[in-house]
């Protein structure tokens, strides 16, 4: 059988913050708890929740971002703000030109399709990729590893997985099934 990626975990600071995030910014739905973590679920991935200290956000970390995508942009970035969480598109989306970026989104030519990035608690960094054919309100898109050796990096993975070299723009990945490990 192939190795399928299962979760996101995270040691939060403030679990009610970040439960407000991933359910009511980013359209998850709360599940039973795992081994003492709070479960939210999304289409292709859990997310799990310690209620443990935390050294900092995923920005500028060597996974700096995960990315999920939804079927519709504008209303995906209308939730975020609802619940009260900023668009930082314009500040972190180093893929197109800054003027590039209007009313929080920006057209990626790399992926040819609509993206913006939020924030959320303890600098919890996330990308939102646009797919009108999606069913779900949210799924998993990719993990984004930040690292100079892009292609040993993908090549480690994709030896150890026994998964599917590829690329996406300017970007190397590792294709597993149902994410992309992209560096």
């Amino acid at each position: 059988m192939p190795i399928t990626y299962s979760h996101h975990h995270f040691h939060v600071g403030d679990v009610d913050a970040h439960r407000t995030f991933w359910v009511d910014g980013l359209g998850g739905t709360p599940g039973a708890s795992i081994g003492g973590a709070h479960a939210i679920k999304m289409s292709g991935v859990l997310v799990l929740l310690d209620a443990e200290p935390n050294s900092g956000g995923t920005k500028g970390t060597t996974v700096n971002h995960v990315g999920f995508q939804v079927p519709n942009l504008r209303q995906a970035i209308d939730r975020v703000k609802a619940a009260g969480f900023p668009m930082v598109t314009r500040e972190e989306l180093t893929a197109v030109p800054p003027e590039a970026v209007k009313d929080d989104m920006a057209f990626n030519p790399f992926m040819e399709t609509f993206v913006a990035m939020t924030m959320g608690p303890e600098g919890t960094k996330v990308e939102l990729v646009e797919n009108p054919a999606l069913t779900a309100t949210i799924a998993l898109h990719h993990v984004h590893f930040f690292n100079s050796a892009q292609e040993e990096m993908r090549d480690w993975y994709v030896a150890l997985l026994g998964d599917i070299p590829g690329s996406r723009g300017r970007f190397k990945t590792d294709e597993l099934p149902r994410a992309s490990l992209t560096v």
